[in-house]
């Protein structure tokens, strides 16, 4: 990733001049060479009182018959919901039809569809003009470039399709939801119902949909996952770009589960290097030459594990936990989600809990230039995007503060954008190769930050012209998996959430151990940990998330098998929570209860607090089943807008 440089004043004049035209979205159900079998297919969906059509697409020169759901979408979020549905239905499995996609189509293969209105609306928006920038000082003799105040000037203006402003969302619940809102604090308490999903079972590789042979084992490998439906929307997309991309699935010992996006199906290696060309032309780069034959063994492997026992996936909870303060709740909703990106790494801080505690902490929140003098948010978010495909990242910052701590000259900027229940006014720099996106929903307090070293003015009004402001961060699964592991309301205990932070691990981890067994196996996915305030002390709440409950036994398995090589006394020794096995240890630098629950290997930490004040922390947990939330029911409902 090239390294985020920070800039903090605006210059530069610049025109910004994009068309975007909405495209249809459509569910493709499945994908033939033969015309007949994809004829047969539409019938035995009608069968099902499924009505599809047939669309056809040029792939690698081959004629593809795709069997398309005869129903159009305007909205990706309603579209992934139908996939979810239909997914879901009895007869998915009975056809295996597990490989369900979202595409985009200028065309109308839909039979007798019900119409549709499109929601998207077209606004003029005028250049960004020449600003000026002026310095001003602090009584803490910190230099701050101000935002500065926009000028008018006589311009061709220039036409850029904006996101919708959505509707205000209603929430039903058995308990009255109250909103205060005064000049300085805004309180909002609200009772929702806690939402889970079915996990999903992993399933064998379908020979059928590998197009690898003895005769053609050669393939270029674009990328690799550690969960499968991350692979699969890229897929997706490859697809959609006319390239003939399908996932290898494979096991090992060490690495365990990978999902590997291929593409192509050549004689030589000769053959497949065109392909490469062809996808560094998109800006698809670092692939590599596969041989089948050598991959072939993780791919038998896998069908084994997968085979003897069911390796689940689960999608965690709707609901945020009630440490969490109202400030945080909203915060966390306000973030737009592009579906093209994937999330890399998330920040969310309680500030108001700092303060209460007078500890600082520490975070670089860009937002803060957006402040009124003497003013300060109630919390802020930030969370790293990244492109799998197209290795892009962009940071995004979203802070909340009280109605009119923003500063006034941060008023009616040129570019719009909508996020859930608000709209952005911004304003785009391009500075030393970073761009930058400074805006704010002035009527919320709501300061936004954008930056990326990756993007031009052009790519960065595509990403926000392709958000989905329908949904929040709790559309990615890491994330409500992993929100589920945190801490609840205790009313026995005086508990306050200070920070929350999710990242992927990397190849440092396991070199930081010595490579042993365990740690390999972590790398890749998500290292999450919060931090609290209890007894005037900084305690943790540390877990990996390893994705799926095989991995997390695994590893947890070699992990406590390590611990009983040593001595087994007091402060080294099994303990059971909530008939889940686990181990204390306590030593001169602090003491931790660990174990091992679905997907996750918890560890909770504290330098004071001993094993049977860990435990009660352990039993807070929103983890076990059923979640031990007041006032919650789950249930086995589809997750709104969930990427299935």
């Amino acid at each position: 990733m090239k390294r985020l440089k920070i800039v903090l004043c605006l210059i530069v004049s610049f025109c910004i001049v994009m068309s975007v035209s909405a495209k249809s979205l459509y569910i493709c159900l499945g994908s033939f060479k033969v015309q007949s079998n994809a004829e047969n297919f539409v019938k035995t969906l009608a069968g099902h009182g499924i009505t599809a059509a047939i669309d056809t697409a040029d792939v690698n020169g081959t004629t593809m018959y795709r069997v398309v759901l005869a129903e159009r979408f305007d909205k990706a979020r309603d579209a992934f919901r139908r996939c979810d549905e239909i997914a879901k239905m009895p007869f998915a499995a009975e056809y295996n039809i597990r490989d369900i996609w979202v595409t985009p189509s200028d065309n109308s293969p839909e039979k007798n569809a019900a119409p549709t209105v499109s929601t998207t609306t077209t606004t003029t928006v005028a250049p960004i003009p020449a600003t000026t920038t002026t310095t001003s000082t602090t009584t803490t003799t910190t230099t701050v470039a101000p935002i500065p105040a926009t000028t008018t000037t006589t311009s061709t203006t220039t036409t850029t399709t904006v996101v919708p402003i959505p509707a205000t969302t209603t929430t039903t619940s058995t308990t009255t939801t109250t909103t205060t809102t005064t000049t300085t604090t805004t309180t909002t308490t609200t009772t929702t119902t806690t939402t889970t999903t079915l996990p999903i079972i992993l399933q064998k590789n379908n020979e059928n949909e590998t197009p690898l042979t003895d005769e053609t084992p050669y393939s270029v490998k674009v990328r690799s996952y550690k969960e499968e439906t991350a692979a699969q929307n890229d897929r997706n997309r490859l697809r959609d770009k006319d390239i003939d991309a399908y996932i290898l699935k494979t096991y090992d010992d060490q690495q365990l589960f990978s999902f590997d996006l291929h593409a192509g199906a050549y004689e030589n290696e000769d053959d497949a290097k065109e392909l490469i060309r062809q996808l560094e032309e998109m800006g698809i780069a670092d692939t590599e030459i596969t041989d089948y034959n050598e991959i072939k063994p993780k791919l038998d492997r896998y069908n084994e594990v997968v085979d003897s026992e069911d390796v689940t996936l689960r999608k965690g909870l709707t609901d945020i936990p009630t440490t969490f303060s109202p400030f945080v709740h909203d915060n966390l909703r306000q973030f737009p989600i592009n579906y093209d990106f994937s999330l890399k790494e998330l920040h969310i801080y309680d500030l108001d809990n700092y303060r209460k505690h007078e500890r600082t902490s520490g975070a670089v929140c860009l937002a803060d230039l957006l402040l009124a003098e003497g003013q300060a948010y109630h919390c802020y978010t930030s969370a790293l995007y990244h492109d799998n495909l197209l290795n892009n990242d962009i940071l995004i910052q979203i802070a909340v503060g009280d109605p009119g701590s923003i500063r006034d000259e941060i008023n009616m900027l040129p570019v719009k954008f909508a996020i859930p229940n608000g709209e952005i006014s911004c304003i785009i720099d391009m500075t030393n190769d970073t761009m930058s996106l400074i805006g704010t929903d002035q009527s919320r307090s709501i300061g936004v930050v954008m930056v990326s070293s990756d993007f031009d003015a052009d790519q960065i009004i595509s990403f926000i012209n392709n958000l989905d402001n329908d949904s929040n961060l709790l559309i990615f699964p890491e994330v409500r998996r992993n929100l589920l592991v945190l801490p609840n309301v205790n009313d026995d205990v005086e508990r306050d959430l200070m920070h929350f932070s999710l990242k992927q691990t990397d190849d440092s981890y396991a070199d930081d151990r010595g490579y042993v067994d365990w740690s390999v196996a972590i790398v890749g996915h998500w290292e999450a940990c919060g931090y609290f305030m209890q007894d005037d002390e900084m305690q943790s709440v540390s877990f990996f998330d390893l994705d799926y409950d095989y991995n997390a036994e695994h590893v947890h398995r070699l992990f406590m098998k390590d611990h009983s090589a040593s001595l087994v006394n007091d402060d080294n020794h099994p303990i059971e929570v909530n008939d889940v096995h686990g181990w204390y240890h306590s030593n001169e630098e602090g003491h931790e209860l660990s174990f091992s629950k679905n997907s996750h290997i918890i560890s909770i930490d504290s330098v004071s607090l001993e094993e049977t004040d860990l435990s009660v922390i352990a039993e807070d947990l929103r983890i076990w089943d059923p979640p031990r939330t007041a006032g919650s029911s789950p249930t086995q409902d589809a997750i709104v807008g969930e990427v299935p």
